[in-house]
């Protein structure tokens, strides 16, 4: 395996391709599998589309034992009739959560996979509600980061399901999108985002925050193994591999647009920590 290099500003990965899905005779498809670690398992969710026209058939929960060559599945099925479209599982309390939006509905939820309790978002002060929002842990409290290009956070009030302004920061860069959560290390905080150049081509980058929100970096992500060169690279969940050091990042990819392709991968890559401080 080839390790990640930074050169020339470009962070350089070979991702390991960890699961398959393919779309089946009947038009379903399951993707955007997407996880993090609890205890020895890797919990999180995944879509799955009845048809291309349909809205996602509820939200599903899936299970892996966690394994460093392969995702072995142990365990998944529905675990409510909430359509999960786009989810994003990150770590909140050190229990498995997941963020997600309801398509054509323009409802967003917080769940806790583990208990399956889910808690509408109120968004009535956001305009526009768009996609994408992603999440970050400031002092041990769960905000929503709304956009990543300019930087915009909620401070997301649990106890009522709502949203409050707290950070909106104009900074340098491309136009990038949410992907993971962001994730707190050597006091600063990191996150993936992605950059649609078309509908069959996203790429990926990473996104270094200082503690005081005054410093904002983005390091484009080349992926080096073929086929994973070209395509839709969809970054989803993030977390610190304390038993490695590592940073890793699980994405979701396909050759062309969704509904363009068949097959659908789930690719974890990895950055050791020692890397991200050169950033």
């Amino acid at each position: 395996m080839t390790h990640p290099k930074l050169s020339d500003g470009i962070l350089r990965v070979n991702p390991t391709l960890k699961h398959i899905t393919h779309r089946r005779a009947d038009d379903s498809a399951k993707y955007m599998i997407n996880y993090v670690p609890s205890g020895n398992r890797m919990v999180g969710l995944y879509r799955n589309d009845l048809t291309r026209s349909a809205p996602p058939s509820g939200t599903h929960k899936v299970e892996f034992s966690n394994s460093s060559s392969c995702l072995t599945k142990v365990n998944e099925g529905l675990i409510s009739d909430i359509p999960c479209e786009d989810p994003r599982v990150f770590l909140y309390k050190n229990q498995p959560f997941g963020l997600f939006w309801t398509g054509m509905h323009q409802d967003f939820y917080i769940v806790d996979i583990l208990n399956n309790d889910f808690q509408k978002i109120n968004t009535s002060n956001i305009r526009p509600k768009g996609k994408n929002w992603t999440t970050i842990i400031i002092k041990g409290q769960l905000h929503i980061v709304y956009r990543v290009y300019p930087l915009i956070i909620y401070k997301y009030i649990e106890e009522v399901g709502s949203l409050e302004l707290v950070h909106k920061i104009k900074h340098s860069g491309d136009d990038v999108r949410g992907g993971t959560s962001f994730v707190s290390h050597g006091g600063d905080w990191y996150g993936v985002a992605h950059k649609t150049h078309s509908p069959d081509h996203h790429t990926a980058v990473l996104i270094k925050i200082s503690n005081d929100f005054t410093t904002i970096k983005q390091t484009p992500i080349q992926l080096t193994a073929d086929p994973y060169k070209k395509g839709v690279f969809d970054p989803l969940s993030i977390y610190l591999d304390g038993a490695t050091s590592e940073l890793v990042f699980i994405s979701h990819w396909s050759a062309k647009f969704v509904w363009h392709t068949d097959e659908f991968h789930t690719l974890e890559c990895r950055v050791p920590l020692s890397l991200t401080s050169t950033l």
